[in-house]
């Protein structure tokens, strides 16, 4: 299959070097953009304000410690790729009522829908169980403290409505990110739940001030979860707050469905035909943690090896296009629903982790090794801290393309079936339902303290398994 033929992958329509003509127009076009969705926001919002303020809400905190409800902040919209955020309060919701919001600023509206189409669909993304609200906030937050200041109304005011419109009884702050911590003095939560996933002074997208918001958010904190042992150890360790490491857990049986001694074999996706085999397959978001030269040499290493990547591409950090101009076997699919992923993983050889060695993945214990596992598939990756603790029996890894590229043949010849076998049990035994579980008596226990008026005693942390 020629590169030029080769479907593009929504996130790479349409990102040419836009002519002058389409420049001179689109500055103006989002300045617009930013008035009216600004003034609209300024409307509803002061709406809601008004509305609060006659009805005297106050937030309800009664019941027992265990009956609460979760308002969950987090930077990762709710149509992107499944992780931690999704699975967890998929899991809360069935016994209590969950709000997630994803707040963004309505200058990047128009942004978003001239550089990613298909964007604005997000907007309008729901879910059986949990509601999904996007409040527009005002750009600048981390150089005008004004703006900060008028972000903070906006987002408690839309905060206290869900709160008073959903009948919401002993309400968590579930932070994923610690942006808008800057709501908690303001909307006086039962209790404030900090779920670190990233080393987000990393990220060249975080605001300037990320890390004196985290350390604002650690000290307000009631309860902190850690992904990984380099998170809890960097930020967990010393803070004198409740602590608790768990790693991801998998939804085994969904993946486990791609395993090659199920009964009923998947059908090949559509996506996939046409690609030949073998195929090393990787799932997930493509951004700067991917390493894009270490694919280059393994395309170019072993031409009839296909290279398929799945999942959506932030084309600020990732080139995609070269790869797809100079490489054949290298394909991208953009997003993939992840009810449909394990349909990708059956027609696949190997499972692939091409990640770069930085800031960014140092912190990091992927989601996606345990559902790799879950199909009884050989998985190589680039060595991580994370991964080598946990995952170094089951998983092959390598620290330069050559020795990625060995383990690969490794895998294809069929000599880590030892360790897809040991992967496939240790899969098994790893529960998403347990993490939660687990989760919400720590939960529970802190909001008994706080209303107590006692401080929760500090905790060594666990392995949520």
């Amino acid at each position: 299959m020629s590169a030029r033929r080769r479907k593009l992958p929504i996130e790479l329509q349409g990102t040419r070097r836009p002519s002058r003509w389409q420049r001179i127009v689109h500055a103006p076009l989002q300045w617009l953009t930013f008035l009216v969705f600004g003034v609209g926001v300024f409307i509803v919002v002061g709406a809601r304000w008004l509305i609060l303020r006659f009805a005297r809400f106050e937030p309800r905190r009664e019941g027992a410690p265990h009956q609460f409800d979760v308002i969950c902040i987090s930077h990762v919209p709710w149509s992107h790729i499944w992780q931690r955020n999704h699975h967890t309060m998929t899991r809360l919701a069935r016994r209590r009522k969950v709000v997630y919001v994803e707040d963004f600023a309505t200058s990047y509206l128009h942004v978003f829908a001239r550089w990613a189409p298909g964007s604005y669909r997000a907007l309008f993304w729901r879910h059986p169980a949990v509601r999904i609200r996007h409040p527009l906030l005002m750009p600048g937050e981390s150089r005008f403290a004004a703006v900060r200041s008028l972000n903070r109304w906006i987002l408690a005011t839309n905060l206290l409505w869900y709160e008073w419109r959903l009948d919401m009884r002993n309400t968590v702050y579930w932070f994923y990110y610690p942006a808008a911590v800057y709501v908690v003095e303001r909307c006086r939560p039962s209790a404030v739940v900090y779920d670190i996933q990233d080393e987000y002074s990393a990220f060249v997208w975080a605001p300037r001030d990320i890390s004196t918001r985290e350390r604002e958010l650690i000290r307000l904190a009631d309860v902190m979860f850690a992904g990984t042992h380099a998170l809890y150890r960097s930020k967990c360790e010393g803070s004198g707050k409740p602590a608790y490491f768990y790693p991801c857990g998998v939804e085994f049986e969904h993946f486990y469905a791609a395993a090659e001694d199920t009964e009923l074999p998947l059908v090949e996706p559509p996506e996939l035909q046409g690609i030949g085999r073998p195929r090393l397959f990787y799932m997930g978001l493509i951004d700067a943690r991917i390493d894009g030269e270490l694919l280059a040499s393994v395309a170019e290493a072993e031409p009839s090896w296909q290279i398929v990547m799945a999942g959506p591409i932030d084309i600020g950090q990732f080139d995609a296009r070269r790869l797809l101009d100079r490489y054949p076997n290298i394909h991208f699919l953009g997003s993939i629903k992840y009810q449909r992923l394990p349909q990708f993983l059956a027609h696949s050889d190997v499972c692939i982790m091409p990640w770069k060695v930085n800031e960014l993945t140092r912190h990091i214990n992927p989601t996606k090794t345990l559902e790799y596992l879950s199909t009884g598939r050989p998985v190589v990756s680039i060595r991580l801290p994370d991964l080598e603790a946990f995952f170094g029996d089951v998983v092959a890894l390598a620290d330069t393309s050559a020795e990625f590229i060995k383990q690969c043949h490794r895998a294809l010849a069929g000599e880590l079936s030892t360790q897809c076998r040991r992967g496939l049990e240790m899969a098994r035994s790893y529960s998403w339902e347990k993490v939660v579980r687990e989760m919400e008596e720590h939960v529970a226990r802190a909001i008994a303290a706080r209303t107590q008026g006692q401080n929760v005693p500090k905790r060594e942390g666990s392995k949520g398994q």
